[in-house]
Protein backbone atom coordinates (compact mmCIF):
# COMPACT_ATOMS: atom_id res chain seq x y z
CA UNK A 1 0.00 0.00 0.00
CA UNK A 2 1.24 3.49 -0.80
CA UNK A 3 2.77 5.45 2.02
CA UNK A 4 2.98 9.18 2.59
CA UNK A 5 5.90 10.89 4.24
CA UNK A 6 5.40 14.29 5.86
CA UNK A 7 7.34 17.43 5.03
CA UNK A 8 10.84 17.87 6.41
CA UNK A 9 11.05 20.19 9.37
CA UNK A 10 13.19 23.24 9.79
CA UNK A 11 15.41 23.49 12.88
CA UNK A 12 12.86 25.72 14.59
CA UNK A 13 10.09 23.19 14.08
CA UNK A 14 11.79 20.20 15.67
CA UNK A 15 9.39 18.69 18.18
CA UNK A 16 11.26 16.74 20.85
CA UNK A 17 9.28 14.44 23.12
CA UNK A 18 5.90 15.28 21.54
CA UNK A 19 5.85 18.97 22.61
CA UNK A 20 3.78 20.18 19.66
CA UNK A 21 1.92 23.33 20.70
CA UNK A 22 4.69 25.90 20.89
CA UNK A 23 6.41 24.97 17.64
CA UNK A 24 3.17 25.04 15.67
CA UNK A 25 2.33 28.46 17.06
CA UNK A 26 5.78 29.79 16.17
CA UNK A 27 5.45 28.45 12.64
CA UNK A 28 2.11 30.17 12.11
CA UNK A 29 3.44 33.46 13.46
CA UNK A 30 6.60 33.19 11.36
CA UNK A 31 4.63 32.93 8.15
CA UNK A 32 2.46 35.89 9.09
CA UNK A 33 -0.82 34.14 8.38
CA UNK A 34 -3.88 33.60 10.61
CA UNK A 35 -3.50 30.24 12.29
CA UNK A 36 -7.06 29.23 11.49
CA UNK A 37 -6.18 29.55 7.81
CA UNK A 38 -2.89 27.73 7.87
CA UNK A 39 -2.30 24.08 7.04
CA UNK A 40 0.98 22.28 6.62
CA UNK A 41 1.89 20.94 3.21
CA UNK A 42 4.36 18.19 2.45
CA UNK A 43 6.45 17.81 -0.67
CA UNK A 44 5.40 14.91 -2.87
CA UNK A 45 7.62 11.96 -2.01
CA UNK A 46 7.71 9.05 -4.35
CA UNK A 47 7.15 5.58 -2.89
CA UNK A 48 10.43 4.10 -1.80
CA UNK A 49 12.32 7.42 -1.93
CA UNK A 50 15.15 7.36 0.63
CA UNK A 51 14.66 9.61 3.61
CA UNK A 52 16.98 12.49 4.36
CA UNK A 53 19.28 11.86 7.28
CA UNK A 54 18.54 15.31 8.75
CA UNK A 55 14.73 15.21 8.49
CA UNK A 56 14.11 15.23 12.22
CA UNK A 57 15.39 18.52 13.55
CA UNK A 58 18.46 18.83 11.27
CA UNK A 59 19.29 21.55 8.76
CA UNK A 60 16.93 20.58 5.96
CA UNK A 61 16.95 22.79 2.83
CA UNK A 62 13.24 22.28 2.33
CA UNK A 63 10.93 24.63 4.22
CA UNK A 64 7.45 23.96 5.44
CA UNK A 65 4.82 25.48 3.18
CA UNK A 66 1.55 26.87 4.42
CA UNK A 67 -1.54 26.57 2.25
CA UNK A 68 -4.46 28.96 2.39
CA UNK A 69 -7.91 27.52 2.94
CA UNK A 70 -10.06 27.66 -0.14
CA UNK A 71 -12.88 29.87 1.09
CA UNK A 72 -14.49 30.04 4.49
CA UNK A 73 -18.03 29.67 5.75
CA UNK A 74 -19.78 30.48 9.02
CA UNK A 75 -19.42 26.77 9.80
CA UNK A 76 -15.60 27.03 9.78
CA UNK A 77 -12.75 26.42 7.33
CA UNK A 78 -13.59 24.79 4.03
CA UNK A 79 -13.01 21.02 3.95
CA UNK A 80 -10.11 19.84 1.84
CA UNK A 81 -9.52 16.55 0.11
CA UNK A 82 -6.12 14.92 0.22
CA UNK A 83 -6.64 13.42 -3.21
CA UNK A 84 -6.75 17.00 -4.53
CA UNK A 85 -4.04 18.34 -2.20
CA UNK A 86 -1.70 15.45 -1.35
CA UNK A 87 0.73 17.72 0.48
CA UNK A 88 -1.64 18.41 3.39
CA UNK A 89 -0.45 16.78 6.58
CA UNK A 90 -2.39 16.09 9.82
CA UNK A 91 -1.18 17.16 13.23
CA UNK A 92 -3.50 15.11 15.47
CA UNK A 93 -4.03 17.99 17.86
CA UNK A 94 -6.92 20.26 18.82
CA UNK A 95 -6.32 23.93 18.01
CA UNK A 96 -6.11 26.21 21.00
CA UNK A 97 -8.71 28.99 21.31
CA UNK A 98 -6.10 31.67 20.58
CA UNK A 99 -5.16 30.03 17.31
CA UNK A 100 -8.44 31.01 15.65
CA UNK A 101 -9.16 34.25 13.87
CA UNK A 102 -12.87 34.59 14.62
CA UNK A 103 -14.66 36.99 12.29
CA UNK A 104 -16.81 39.60 14.01
CA UNK A 105 -19.57 39.03 11.46
CA UNK A 106 -19.74 35.35 12.38
CA UNK A 107 -20.17 36.22 16.07
CA UNK A 108 -22.72 38.96 15.33
CA UNK A 109 -24.73 36.54 13.19
CA UNK A 110 -25.47 34.47 16.32
CA UNK A 111 -26.31 37.50 18.46
CA UNK A 112 -30.05 37.74 17.86
CA UNK A 113 -30.47 40.61 20.34
CA UNK A 114 -29.07 43.20 17.93
CA UNK A 115 -26.81 46.20 18.58
CA UNK A 116 -26.43 48.14 21.80
CA UNK A 117 -29.57 50.20 22.55
CA UNK A 118 -29.25 53.97 22.20
CA UNK A 119 -32.00 54.97 24.64
CA UNK A 120 -32.92 53.84 28.14
CA UNK A 121 -36.34 52.52 27.12
CA UNK A 122 -34.78 50.28 24.48
CA UNK A 123 -32.85 48.43 27.19
CA UNK A 124 -35.97 46.53 28.28
CA UNK A 125 -36.54 44.59 25.04
CA UNK A 126 -32.77 44.36 24.64
CA UNK A 127 -32.39 42.69 28.06
CA UNK A 128 -35.22 40.26 27.32
CA UNK A 129 -33.72 39.38 23.93
CA UNK A 130 -30.28 38.85 25.49
CA UNK A 131 -31.61 36.54 28.22
CA UNK A 132 -33.62 34.44 25.78
CA UNK A 133 -30.96 34.44 23.08
CA UNK A 134 -28.15 33.45 25.45
CA UNK A 135 -30.27 30.56 26.73
CA UNK A 136 -30.49 29.10 23.21
CA UNK A 137 -26.80 29.82 22.57
CA UNK A 138 -25.84 28.07 25.77
CA UNK A 139 -27.64 24.91 24.65
CA UNK A 140 -25.95 25.13 21.25
CA UNK A 141 -22.55 25.62 22.92
CA UNK A 142 -23.04 22.54 25.11
CA UNK A 143 -24.07 20.50 22.08
CA UNK A 144 -21.02 21.64 20.14
CA UNK A 145 -18.77 20.84 23.12
CA UNK A 146 -20.20 17.31 23.15
CA UNK A 147 -19.73 16.92 19.40
CA UNK A 148 -16.18 18.24 19.70
CA UNK A 149 -15.38 15.74 22.47
CA UNK A 150 -16.74 12.90 20.32
CA UNK A 151 -14.71 14.07 17.32
CA UNK A 152 -11.57 14.24 19.46
CA UNK A 153 -12.29 10.75 20.74
CA UNK A 154 -12.59 9.38 17.19
CA UNK A 155 -9.38 11.17 16.19
CA UNK A 156 -7.50 9.85 19.21
CA UNK A 157 -8.71 6.32 18.46
CA UNK A 158 -7.23 6.61 14.97
CA UNK A 159 -4.01 8.04 16.42
CA UNK A 160 -3.86 5.17 18.93
CA UNK A 161 -4.33 2.65 16.12
CA UNK A 162 -1.46 4.31 14.25
CA UNK A 163 0.75 4.30 17.33
CA UNK A 164 0.00 0.64 18.05
CA UNK A 165 0.70 -0.33 14.45
CA UNK A 166 4.05 1.47 14.35
CA UNK A 167 5.07 0.72 17.94
CA UNK A 168 7.95 -1.60 17.09
CA UNK A 169 9.22 0.76 14.40
CA UNK A 170 8.92 3.86 16.59
CA UNK A 171 10.84 2.37 19.50
CA UNK A 172 13.95 2.31 17.33
CA UNK A 173 13.81 6.10 16.89
CA UNK A 174 15.65 8.02 19.61
CA UNK A 175 13.08 10.83 19.79
CA UNK A 176 10.15 8.42 19.96
CA UNK A 177 11.75 5.81 22.20
CA UNK A 178 10.40 7.31 25.44
CA UNK A 179 6.86 7.62 24.05
CA UNK A 180 7.04 4.11 22.60
CA UNK A 181 8.28 2.68 25.89
CA UNK A 182 5.44 4.46 27.73
CA UNK A 183 2.97 2.96 25.26
CA UNK A 184 4.46 -0.51 25.68
CA UNK A 185 4.31 -0.16 29.47
CA UNK A 186 0.69 0.99 29.25
CA UNK A 187 -0.15 -1.98 27.00
CA UNK A 188 1.51 -4.38 29.43
CA UNK A 189 -0.28 -2.79 32.37
CA UNK A 190 -3.60 -3.02 30.55
CA UNK A 191 -3.00 -6.68 29.75
CA UNK A 192 -2.06 -7.38 33.38
CA UNK A 193 -5.14 -5.68 34.79
CA UNK A 194 -7.29 -7.51 32.24
CA UNK A 195 -5.72 -10.76 33.40
CA UNK A 196 -6.37 -9.86 37.04
CA UNK A 197 -9.92 -8.89 36.17
CA UNK A 198 -10.51 -12.24 34.47
CA UNK A 199 -8.97 -14.08 37.43
CA UNK A 200 -11.09 -12.09 39.86
CA UNK A 201 -14.24 -12.78 37.87
CA UNK A 202 -13.40 -16.50 37.73
CA UNK A 203 -12.74 -16.60 41.49
CA UNK A 204 -15.96 -14.71 42.19
CA UNK A 205 -17.93 -17.06 39.97
CA UNK A 206 -16.39 -20.12 41.67
CA UNK A 207 -17.07 -18.75 45.16
CA UNK A 208 -20.61 -17.82 44.28
CA UNK A 209 -21.19 -21.20 42.59
CA UNK A 210 -19.97 -23.00 45.74
CA UNK A 211 -22.31 -20.93 47.86
CA UNK A 212 -25.20 -21.60 45.48
CA UNK A 213 -24.43 -25.32 45.64
CA UNK A 214 -24.40 -25.24 49.45
CA UNK A 215 -27.70 -23.40 49.40
CA UNK A 216 -29.18 -25.92 46.96
CA UNK A 217 -28.01 -28.84 49.14
CA UNK A 218 -29.45 -27.25 52.26
CA UNK A 219 -32.76 -26.61 50.51
CA UNK A 220 -32.88 -30.25 49.38
CA UNK A 221 -32.16 -31.37 52.95
CA UNK A 222 -34.89 -29.10 54.26
CA UNK A 223 -37.36 -30.53 51.76
CA UNK A 224 -36.46 -34.05 52.97
CA UNK A 225 -36.90 -33.02 56.61
CA UNK A 226 -40.18 -31.35 55.78
CA UNK A 227 -41.46 -34.55 54.13
CA UNK A 228 -40.43 -36.60 57.18
CA UNK A 229 -42.05 -34.04 59.44
CA UNK A 230 -45.35 -34.32 57.56
CA UNK A 231 -45.27 -38.11 57.83
CA UNK A 232 -44.39 -37.92 61.52
CA UNK A 233 -47.28 -35.55 62.13
CA UNK A 234 -49.61 -38.12 60.54
CA UNK A 235 -48.12 -40.83 62.79
CA UNK A 236 -48.67 -38.65 65.85
CA UNK A 237 -52.26 -38.00 64.84
CA UNK A 238 -52.78 -41.76 64.30
CA UNK A 239 -51.23 -42.57 67.69
CA UNK A 240 -53.45 -39.99 69.36
CA UNK A 241 -56.46 -41.50 67.62
CA UNK A 242 -55.52 -45.04 68.77
CA UNK A 243 -55.01 -43.87 72.33
CA UNK A 244 -58.35 -42.09 72.37
CA UNK A 245 -60.04 -45.16 70.93
CA UNK A 246 -58.59 -47.46 73.62
CA UNK A 247 -59.42 -44.96 76.33
CA UNK A 248 -62.97 -44.68 75.02
CA UNK A 249 -63.28 -48.50 75.06
CA UNK A 250 -62.09 -48.65 78.64
CA UNK A 251 -64.49 -45.90 79.64
CA UNK A 252 -67.37 -47.71 77.94
CA UNK A 253 -66.55 -50.98 79.81
CA UNK A 254 -66.41 -49.12 83.12
CA UNK A 255 -69.78 -47.53 82.45
CA UNK A 256 -71.29 -50.89 81.53
CA UNK A 257 -69.85 -52.47 84.70
CA UNK A 258 -71.23 -49.66 86.81
CA UNK A 259 -74.65 -50.00 85.25
CA UNK A 260 -74.71 -53.74 85.98
CA UNK A 261 -73.64 -53.25 89.58
CA UNK A 262 -76.34 -50.61 90.12
CA UNK A 263 -79.06 -52.68 88.49
CA UNK A 264 -81.87 -53.60 90.97
CA UNK A 265 -83.00 -56.67 89.04
CA UNK A 266 -81.66 -59.97 90.20
CA UNK A 267 -79.85 -61.55 87.27
CA UNK A 268 -78.39 -64.99 87.84
CA UNK A 269 -75.79 -64.25 85.12
CA UNK A 270 -74.63 -61.00 86.73
CA UNK A 271 -71.46 -62.44 88.28
CA UNK A 272 -70.43 -63.99 84.97
CA UNK A 273 -71.06 -60.72 83.16
CA UNK A 274 -69.10 -58.75 85.70
CA UNK A 275 -66.22 -61.19 85.43
CA UNK A 276 -66.23 -60.91 81.59
CA UNK A 277 -66.25 -57.12 81.83
CA UNK A 278 -63.33 -57.29 84.25
CA UNK A 279 -61.34 -59.40 81.82
CA UNK A 280 -62.07 -56.96 78.97
CA UNK A 281 -61.10 -54.04 81.19
CA UNK A 282 -57.83 -55.68 82.11
CA UNK A 283 -57.08 -56.38 78.42
CA UNK A 284 -57.58 -52.69 77.56
CA UNK A 285 -54.88 -51.43 79.89
CA UNK A 286 -51.89 -52.91 77.95
CA UNK A 287 -53.32 -51.56 74.72
CA UNK A 288 -53.69 -48.11 76.24
CA UNK A 289 -50.11 -48.23 77.52
CA UNK A 290 -48.88 -49.31 74.07
CA UNK A 291 -50.79 -46.46 72.45
CA UNK A 292 -49.32 -44.00 74.94
CA UNK A 293 -45.81 -45.26 74.22
CA UNK A 294 -46.41 -44.99 70.45
CA UNK A 295 -47.74 -41.46 70.87
CA UNK A 296 -44.77 -40.48 73.03
CA UNK A 297 -42.30 -41.91 70.50
CA UNK A 298 -44.05 -40.22 67.59
CA UNK A 299 -44.15 -36.92 69.48
CA UNK A 300 -40.43 -37.10 70.29
CA UNK A 301 -39.61 -37.89 66.66
CA UNK A 302 -41.79 -35.00 65.52
CA UNK A 303 -40.12 -32.66 67.98
CA UNK A 304 -36.68 -33.72 66.72
CA UNK A 305 -37.73 -33.22 63.11
CA UNK A 306 -39.22 -29.82 63.93
CA UNK A 307 -35.94 -28.72 65.52
CA UNK A 308 -33.91 -30.06 62.58
CA UNK A 309 -36.19 -28.37 60.07
CA UNK A 310 -35.95 -25.08 61.98
CA UNK A 311 -32.13 -25.33 62.03
CA UNK A 312 -32.10 -26.12 58.31
CA UNK A 313 -34.38 -23.20 57.54
CA UNK A 314 -32.24 -20.86 59.62
CA UNK A 315 -29.17 -22.12 57.77
CA UNK A 316 -30.91 -21.46 54.46
CA UNK A 317 -31.63 -17.89 55.53
CA UNK A 318 -28.00 -17.43 56.57
CA UNK A 319 -26.80 -18.78 53.22
CA UNK A 320 -29.17 -16.46 51.35
CA UNK A 321 -27.98 -13.50 53.40
CA UNK A 322 -24.37 -14.52 52.81
CA UNK A 323 -25.08 -14.88 49.09
CA UNK A 324 -26.56 -11.38 48.99
CA UNK A 325 -23.61 -9.94 50.90
CA UNK A 326 -21.16 -11.79 48.69
CA UNK A 327 -22.96 -10.62 45.57
CA UNK A 328 -22.85 -6.99 46.70
CA UNK A 329 -19.22 -7.26 47.74
CA UNK A 330 -18.20 -8.92 44.49
CA UNK A 331 -20.20 -6.40 42.48
CA UNK A 332 -18.44 -3.55 44.28
CA UNK A 333 -15.02 -5.15 43.78
CA UNK A 334 -15.71 -5.87 40.12
CA UNK A 335 -16.96 -2.32 39.68
CA UNK A 336 -13.78 -0.93 41.22
CA UNK A 337 -11.65 -3.24 39.09
CA UNK A 338 -13.65 -2.22 36.01
CA UNK A 339 -13.05 1.45 36.78
CA UNK A 340 -9.35 0.73 37.25
CA UNK A 341 -9.30 -1.23 33.99
CA UNK A 342 -11.07 1.61 32.18
CA UNK A 343 -8.58 4.14 33.56
CA UNK A 344 -5.64 1.98 32.53
CA UNK A 345 -7.21 1.40 29.12
CA UNK A 346 -7.68 5.16 28.75
CA UNK A 347 -4.05 5.61 29.79
CA UNK A 348 -3.02 3.08 27.15
CA UNK A 349 -5.08 4.82 24.46
CA UNK A 350 -3.58 8.17 25.46
CA UNK A 351 -0.04 6.80 25.34
CA UNK A 352 -0.65 5.25 21.93
CA UNK A 353 -2.34 8.43 20.69
CA UNK A 354 0.66 10.48 21.86
CA UNK A 355 2.92 8.07 20.07
CA UNK A 356 0.80 8.50 16.95
CA UNK A 357 1.17 12.28 17.26
CA UNK A 358 4.90 11.79 17.66
CA UNK A 359 4.98 9.75 14.46
CA UNK A 360 3.16 12.57 12.65
CA UNK A 361 5.48 15.15 14.19
CA UNK A 362 8.51 13.09 13.12
CA UNK A 363 8.55 14.86 9.75
CA UNK A 364 9.09 11.80 7.58
CA UNK A 365 11.27 9.64 9.78
CA UNK A 366 8.61 6.91 9.73
CA UNK A 367 6.49 6.40 6.62
CA UNK A 368 2.72 6.26 7.12
CA UNK A 369 0.14 4.80 4.77
CA UNK A 370 -1.68 7.37 2.67
CA UNK A 371 -5.11 6.07 3.72
CA UNK A 372 -4.19 6.61 7.38
CA UNK A 373 -2.94 10.11 6.62
CA UNK A 374 -6.18 10.91 4.80
CA UNK A 375 -8.27 9.57 7.67
CA UNK A 376 -6.31 11.53 10.27
CA UNK A 377 -6.49 14.68 8.18
CA UNK A 378 -10.27 14.34 7.96
CA UNK A 379 -10.39 14.00 11.75
CA UNK A 380 -8.24 17.13 12.08
CA UNK A 381 -10.57 19.04 9.81
CA UNK A 382 -13.63 17.91 11.75
CA UNK A 383 -12.04 18.88 15.07
CA UNK A 384 -10.90 22.22 13.63
CA UNK A 385 -14.39 22.97 12.27
CA UNK A 386 -16.20 22.04 15.50
CA UNK A 387 -13.64 23.86 17.65
CA UNK A 388 -14.05 27.03 15.60
CA UNK A 389 -17.86 26.85 15.83
CA UNK A 390 -17.56 26.28 19.57
CA UNK A 391 -15.33 29.32 19.98
CA UNK A 392 -17.73 31.42 17.88
CA UNK A 393 -20.60 30.40 20.17
CA UNK A 394 -18.54 31.21 23.25
CA UNK A 395 -17.71 34.60 21.77
CA UNK A 396 -21.38 35.23 20.97
CA UNK A 397 -22.38 34.38 24.55
CA UNK A 398 -20.30 37.29 25.85
CA UNK A 399 -21.04 39.67 22.96
CA UNK A 400 -23.64 41.87 24.60
CA UNK A 401 -23.68 45.17 26.45
CA UNK A 402 -23.80 44.35 30.14
CA UNK A 403 -24.72 47.85 31.42
CA UNK A 404 -27.69 47.99 29.03
CA UNK A 405 -28.88 44.57 30.14
CA UNK A 406 -28.50 45.58 33.77
CA UNK A 407 -30.50 48.79 33.21
CA UNK A 408 -33.20 46.89 31.34
CA UNK A 409 -33.56 44.33 34.13
CA UNK A 410 -33.72 47.09 36.74
CA UNK A 411 -36.43 48.81 34.72
CA UNK A 412 -38.43 45.58 34.51
CA UNK A 413 -38.08 45.04 38.26
CA UNK A 414 -39.03 48.65 38.99
CA UNK A 415 -42.07 48.47 36.72
CA UNK A 416 -43.15 45.26 38.36
CA UNK A 417 -42.75 46.78 41.81
CA UNK A 418 -44.79 49.85 40.82
CA UNK A 419 -47.50 47.61 39.43
CA UNK A 420 -47.69 45.60 42.66
CA UNK A 421 -47.77 48.77 44.79
CA UNK A 422 -50.49 50.25 42.61
CA UNK A 423 -52.50 47.05 42.76
CA UNK A 424 -52.34 46.96 46.57
CA UNK A 425 -53.23 50.63 46.79
CA UNK A 426 -56.28 50.08 44.61
CA UNK A 427 -57.35 47.05 46.66
CA UNK A 428 -56.91 48.86 49.96
CA UNK A 429 -58.51 52.03 48.62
Amino acid sequence: MATVKPPPSSPSSAIPDLEMGASTSRRSAHNGEPRSRAARRAPNFEAGEPLDEDLWGANSPRILELAEDVGRSPEGPARRNLSEAPGLWPTGRTPLPGEFEVETAEVDRLCTWGPTPKSVWQTVPYAIAVVLGRRGLLQQTRLLAHELAQAEKRRDESLAALGEKLLDTAIAEPRLRAAAEDAKAAIAESAEIAKQQDAGCASARAEFAALEQALSNEQSQFQGLDSQRQRCRIEVEQAELNLKREQARLQRLNIERRNLEQSAAMDPELPAKLEALGLQTNSCRPQIEAAERALSAAGAALQHLEASAADSQAHIQELKKLAGTLNRSQSLQLHQVSILAENIEAKKRLALANLGRGVLAGAGRIAVESSTIAELYEHDEEVRRLSLRHQICIGALDNYDRPSVKRGILLIIGAGALFVVGLFARILG
